[in-house]
Formats: C-alpha cells, sequence, structure tokens
C-alpha cells in the first residue's frame, strides 16, 4: 500500500477510536437516598449558626431543614446526564418561632424550593435550578 494511503488509513483508524471512546457526558445521577447541606443559597452562604438541609427518600419523599423548622414534602425528578428536571408538590413545615435573620433566610429558602425545575449533580455537589439559573447549591452528605 503506498505511503500516503497508508498514512491515511492510519488516522482514519486513530479518530474513529478516539470518538468511539468518548462518553456522552456524566452519568445520570439518581437524587433517591442522597443527603444535601445548604453551601449556596442565591449566591450567599447561609446565615452563620444555621444548617440547612434537604433529603430526597424513596417513594418521592423530600425532608430536611430549612434552618429554624423542619421541613416536608414530594418530589418528582427525571435523572439525565449530570443532571435532570426536578420538582416538589406541595410543602409543609414545623411551625417553630426563631430570630428574623433566619426566620427570613427559611421563607426565601421554601421560596426558591417551590420554583425549582432542573437540577445538576455529581458525587459530592448538587445545584437547583429555576429555569436555567441555579439558585441553591449544596455539599453531599456523607453517611
Amino acid at each position: 500500500m503506498p505511503r500516503k494511503q497508508t498514512l491515511t488509513l492510519l488516522l482514519t483508524m486513530t479518530l474513529a477510536t478516539a470518538i468511539g471512546c468518548q462518553s456522552s457526558g456524566p452519568p445520570p445521577v439518581d437524587l433517591r437516598g442522597t443527603h444535601w447541606t445548604l453551601v449556596g443559597l442565591g449566591g450567599q452562604p447561609p446565615a452563620p449558626g444555621t444548617e440547612i438541609t434537604l433529603q430526597f427518600e424513596s417513594g418521592g419523599k423530600a425532608t430536611g431543614n430549612a434552618g429554624v423548622n423542619n421541613y416536608f414534602g414530594s418530589y418528582q425528578s427525571a435523572a439525565g446526564a449530570g443532571g435532570g428536571t426536578l420538582s416538589f408538590g406541595e410543602l409543609g413545615s414545623s411551625r417553630m418561632a426563631g430570630e428574623p435573620e433566619p426566620m427570613k433566610q427559611e421563607t426565601t429558602y421554601l421560596d426558591m424550593l417551590r420554583q425549582i425545575t432542573g437540577y445538576r449533580a455529581d458525587t459530592n455537589l448538587l445545584e437547583l435550578a429555576i429555569g436555567n439559573q441555579p439558585v441553591l447549591r449544596y455539599r453531599k452528605v456523607r453517611r
């Protein structure tokens, strides 16, 4: 085989192998059974002395602590590559009173949670978004 044809064949095979070895993106992330702690709320860290959590339980149940009160409700998700769609049903919460700043933060957090439409996730980080705008950012809790 002439040298030019050999080189062309070799380059074609190398390119085909490289394309075939590429993945189609990150694997789907299933939220069921995961536990998260909030690290960003609208681009800001949570108020000092508060811990906001979110757990995705089996059966489409979501629970957590909004900084002062516990909350609970339902969720629906469809996993895709590195994220997917996500929405929360009606959310309920306990009714304890707290200091003004944590209470205001809690109201903002629960209002944002009710508007969530999607998520992006990897093994350690979860971002919840309204439309294409990430608004809540969490770190995974290891159990």
